[in-house]
């Protein structure tokens, strides 16, 4: 009995329309997947400055203890800055040199750079300053202005020591960054600011020449007055959002030394008050029991 040979299944392939649904799925969830991958990367460098925030928060309250509860004063500015609410005189000393001051706490530069910020080491030039590092953090000079000692404070843990700022490099481990070079003003030390009208990063330059930006959004929703070119107006960062350095916000050191992460709309202005039970003229005051919804502030009293 003869038996004819079963026929061979051909192998099926997939069809294009199999295909172009494969691809398409695959696309589909890639655009869901990479923006949660970039998040996560996001949050893990939030966290990370969080970090250094705190042990830059740390070593400033170590130098307070060691000096009779005063912040570091930095430079004695020579010249006055007038801005749109408020003046600091010539002869004030407003917290320029301020991570110098507190390095001897830490001996590490790498700390005072938040890693998102894309600010570069500057190599040292012989003759005229040495090595340079990137300080992502900018203290607030109405503390070392209006508040020099920490019990003068109203409220430390709703005051904000330090935000944060990019292309700002400063020759930290140098003792007084740059000063001790006879006869040239310092190109740049790590900066200062009030929170709503300038950041100063060198005692000869102030608001846009000085080229320190602020990375924290629009703080308390407050702008440049005339526009980021107009002097005695403060820098915000230009490129990307508004909203602040990470995930629509940015890190805060507070006067008590603990460190934060807020939106900018959180945070006020806070010109100094007139007096410690007024609000202050932008923003409100730490201490009077009425922030406007804001968490901290610029403001001491």
């Amino acid at each position: 009995m003869s038996s004819s040979p079963r026929p061979r299944k051909s192998a099926q392939g997939f069809t294009l329309i199999e295909l172009l649904v494969v691809i398409a799925i695959i696309a589909i969830l890639a655009a869901i997947l990479f923006p949660v991958f970039a998040q996560a990367r996001e949050k893990a460098r939030q966290t990370s400055c969080i970090s250094n925030n705190k042990q830059v928060g740390l070593a400033l309250l170590q130098y307070v203890q060691d000096y009779d509860e005063n912040f570091p004063s930095g430079w004695f500015y020579t010249k006055a800055i007038t801005a749109n609410y408020t003046s600091f005189a010539a002869g004030s000393t407003i917290g320029l040199g301020w991570a110098n001051e507190s390095y001897p706490y830490m001996k590490n530069a790498q700390v005072y750079k938040c890693p998102d910020d894309v600010t570069q080491n500057i190599a040292a030039v012989s003759g005229t300053h040495g090595p340079q590092y990137p300080v992502s953090y900018v203290l607030n000079a109405n503390i070392p202005y209006a508040a020099p000692a920490l019990a003068a404070m109203n409220a430390p843990a709703s005051t904000v020591m330090a935000a944060e700022g990019d292309n700002i490099v400063a020759e930290i481990p140098t003792t007084g960054e740059f000063y001790n070079y006879p006869g040239s003003w310092p190109t740049y030390c790590s900066a200062v600011t009030d929170g709503v009208n300038y950041v100063v990063s060198s005692p000869a330059q102030t608001g846009p020449t000085s080229g320190a930006y602020l990375d924290t959004g629009y703080i308390g929703g407050y702008k440049p007055l005339g526009g980021l070119n107009d002097p005695g107006t403060i820098i915000w960062r230009t490129t990307g959002t508004y909203g602040g350095r990470h995930t629509d916000g940015s890190v805060y050191i507070c006067g008590d030394g603990h460190a934060k992460w807020l939106k900018p709309s959180a945070v006020s202005g806070g010109i100094q008050a007139i007096a410690a039970t007024n609000a202050a003229s932008v923003g409100y005051a730490a201490g009077t029991g009425n922030l406007g919804g804001a968490q901290l502030t610029f403001s001491c009293n």
